[in-house]
């Protein structure tokens, strides 16, 4: 394979990962407000008030399910900064000047397509546990509901 078409296909790998990493990335936030919402309303509504013996295991379940799901999405978006792979902007950060351009023609490596991967897959992981840590939590609120009935 001529070094042409090999550099072309990391550029198209290191885009197709970005494109991931950057949907996680928004998709993180948008979880981020709609958990937003529920959480309001159990800093609005819970204080003060008598929740049903019945009812508090699925509250508590409810309200943790919600704060660990929203840490898990700050932990999608939270920036990595470990790894400095030589044609990235962190390993430019730590450049002279004169050595930022050399290091940018040489465009990016497998080990910057892998370490961009790999960045990405964990945060589809994390995004996945927030999703389904809200979902159990959301399930955990509606059965705390149906058994004290409206709180």
């Amino acid at each position: 394979m001529p070094a042409t078409d090999s550099r072309d296909h990391l550029d198209k790998a290191v885009a197709i990962v970005v494109g991931a990493t950057t949907a996680a990335d928004g998709e993180a936030a948008a979880l981020l407000g709609a958990l937003g919402l529920p959480s309001a309303v159990l800093v609005t509504v819970l204080p003060g008030r008598t929740i049903p013996a019945a009812a508090l295991p699925f509250v508590t379940a409810g309200a943790a399910g919600l704060a660990t799901a929203m840490v898990l999405a700050l932990l999608c978006i939270l920036p990595r900064l470990g790894g400095i792979l030589p044609g990235s902007w962190i390993h430019w950060a730590t450049c002279d000047p004169d050595q930022i351009t050399p290091d940018a023609s040489t465009g990016p490596t497998q080990d910057t397509v892998q370490g961009l991967a790999r960045i990405a897959l964990r945060k589809h992981q994390l995004l996945r546990a927030a999703v389904l840590t809200a979902i159990a939590a959301v399930i955990a609120l509606a059965l705390a509901t149906a058994t004290a009935g409206a709180l």
